[in-house]
């Protein structure tokens, strides 16, 4: 168990989830509207800061999360539940990829090993930094593009 602060909740997770979701459903041509990607965020950014509190194996609390959103769009937009399953795991991968990437190159240039984040849970802020950034910028880029893996915008869905 890895519990957060309040202001981890609030500073990485929230953005966390956010950018899951635009990137993930940018990536899949789904639109969602502002208001409730924000809104969705905040409620999983509070179920995160809860979920992290719970003496749950570490690694296990970011596949309840990734339910948790699931279950979140779906009640908030009224999504069918196959499409924001994909644009959430697309986001998730995506964010995984980058953390695979990054954090171990973080890691030897800060000189900090992972038990430092207990004792300094503002860490997992200032490593999350980069991770955003990176992720804006797939988004913006997917947007200004029109790339998507799989449009899963279109009505007739004879593939889906």
């Amino acid at each position: 168990m890895l519990g957060i602060p309040w202001y981890v909740a609030i500073f990485q997770s929230f953005p966390e989830a956010l950018l899951v979701l635009i990137v993930g459903f940018a990536l899949f041509h789904i639109k969602m509207s502002w208001r409730d990607a924000v809104l969705i965020a905040a409620l999983s950014a509070i179920s995160t800061y809860f979920l992290r509190q719970a003496p749950i194996v570490f690694g296990v609390h970011s596949i309840i999360a990734i339910v948790i959103l699931v279950i979140l769009t779906v009640l908030i937009t009224r999504m069918e539940i196959w499409p924001a399953t994909l644009g959430i795991l697309g986001g998730s991968v995506t964010l995984a990829i980058l953390q695979s990437i990054m954090v171990p190159i973080i890691f030897s240039f800060a000189s900090i090993q992972f038990g430092d984040f207990s004792a300094r849970p503002w860490l997992n802020i200032l490593f999350f930094v980069p991770q955003a950034l990176v992720m804006i910028v797939i988004y913006i880029v997917v947007l200004r593009n029109g790339w998507y893996l799989y449009d899963l915008s279109r009505k007739d869905k004879e593939c889906a």
